[in-house]
């Protein structure tokens, strides 16, 4: 009997820690897939930022008609328990100070901007303070690229080309010249991986492996250009 009793118990004990599980990973929400207006599989390359919110639409027709009401989409949505992204705005060092996308570090695998050349140092100093306070604040931290968007093996720095103000780096020269035929599939196949390219330096010059270079403002964290 009193094993009967302590069988059940047990039972108890775990259909309420999976509940509890559940609870946890309903809290922390879902990830946007669907456009909130035409209800289609989202672009990645298509969205509009709106209170400290990214909402992303599956059509270039779309963001119009979430601008005539978008506290009416984002609560649809949230409703439905999607967590939104949030995009990062301000520096984590200098908090509050607008951030320079023409400076950053990229660490684990991750974008942190800052607001001045004297933050990245600072950020180095202790990363793990910094990105906890972001995670805490539920910062979206852009996701860098690791893997040529041609072959899929992993970049090297050296080469790449620039393309819309983004910086995209392949394995090898050869794959320079198939991504400029067709550089937007390249691109866009970049961002559905949930890869956000890098900001390109801003003044033009030749570049690598027949790409185009251009030349850095001394940035990104306060390291040259390659």
């Amino acid at each position: 009997m009193m094993r009967n009793v302590v069988v059940v118990i047990a039972l108890i004990g775990i259909t309420l820690a999976g509940a509890a599980c559940a609870e946890d990973k309903a809290a922390a929400g879902k990830p946007q897939t669907n456009c909130p207006i035409m209800g289609g599989k989202i672009d990645r390359s298509v969205y509009a930022d709106h209170d400290g919110k990214r909402v992303y639409f599956c059509c270039d027709g779309c963001p119009a008609d979430f601008k005539k009401d978008p506290a009416k989409y984002i609560k649809s949505m949230e409703d439905a328990g999607i967590t939104l992204e949030k995009p990062q705005t301000t520096c984590p060092v200098m908090k509050g100070g607008k951030i320079d996308k023409a400076l950053f570090v990229e660490h684990e695998g991750q974008r942190v901007y800052f607001c001045c050349g004297g933050c990245p140092e600072t950020f180095k100093k202790d990363p793990a303070k910094y990105m906890t306070a972001l995670k805490e604040q539920g910062i979206t931290l852009e996701k860098v690229q690791t893997t040529c968007p041609v072959n899929g093996d992993k970049i090297d720095k050296k080469v790449y080309a620039d393309h819309e103000g983004q910086r995209i780096y392949f394995c090898c020269a050869g794959c320079v010249g198939k991504f400029k035929k067709d550089p937007a599939t390249y691109v866009k196949k970049l961002i559905d991986a949930g890869v956000t390219p890098e900001p390109a330096p801003v003044a033009a010059k030749t570049g690598h492996g027949g790409a185009t270079e251009k030349k850095d403002k001394g940035g990104h964290g306060g390291h040259m250009g390659h």
